[in-house]
């Protein structure tokens, strides 16, 4: 299946991992969900627009480029990535999957704030932007690309709230980091190699800001398509 197995909260992970040139909060800044919001059920995460799924086609028989993820409700649901050993048909069971909690808030772009599985822990990984012992969210923004007819979302795009496009400077000066921004979108304050937004209109004018940059600055803009309804 190569590539099929990695899935949005992979991918959520790596970025949450790192921070880096990302808007992060210690506090949510949404904590209820508006807006047009996903349809539940089994979603494809494609690597190009020409990839076919087979709504009745199995997840470990899907094609590489095309990633599945659960929406249900609040959460994303995803291969845990302990199980990456793990024969397809047992890793791609949705009964064994992580769960990730998010809300989506309603604009031009949506911005859809991530919650981490937990605190930023001394003897785990850095999160750039967050105290240790602090709990964290990320954000990405997502825009519709379309609707079903009772209004629920069927097919986005998804790219991460960045601080700012990536520093011109092609030497590392001291004291300054060559992976985040030297020019932050206003209402942004670097903090490590990662940001924070001094309030809900910041976060929103980034996510906006964001999509220019996004595929050029090292992290892609992901498209996804619901494909069918889960029933456990």
């Amino acid at each position: 299946m190569g590539g099929a197995t990695r899935t949005l909260l992979a991918g959520l992970a790596a970025l949450g991992l790192s921070g880096c040139n990302m808007v992060v909060s210690e506090r949510p800044w949404f904590n209820a969900a508006s807006g047009p919001q996903l349809k539940d059920g089994i979603w494809a995460m494609v690597d190009t627009e020409d990839c076919v799924v087979d709504p009745a086609a199995a997840l470990p028989d899907w094609p590489d480029c095309a990633r599945p993820v659960l929406a249900r409700g609040g959460e994303y649901l995803g291969p845990a990535s302990d199980d990456d050993e793990l024969p397809p048909a047992q890793r791609l069971d949705p009964a064994r999957w992580d769960r990730i909690a998010h809300v989506l808030a309603d604009g031009r772009p949506q911005i859809d704030q991530i919650a981490s599985k937990g605190p930023v822990l001394a003897s785990g990984p850095p999160v750039d932007g967050v105290d240790e012992g602090k709990p964290f969210y990320i954000y990405t923004a997502v825009q519709p690309v379309a609707l079903d007819d009772a209004g629920r979302i069927t097919a986005l795009r998804r790219w991460p709230v960045l601080c700012g496009p990536k520093p011109a400077r092609k030497a590392n000066k001291p004291g300054r980091s060559r992976f985040v921004t030297d020019k932050p979108f206003k209402g942004l304050a670097i903090k490590g190699e990662g940001c924070t937004a001094k309030d809900v209109a910041a976060l929103r004018r980034a996510a906006a800001g964001s999509e220019a940059i996004a595929g050029g600055d090292g992290f892609a803009i992901i498209t996804s398509r619901w494909v069918r309804d889960y029933a456990p």
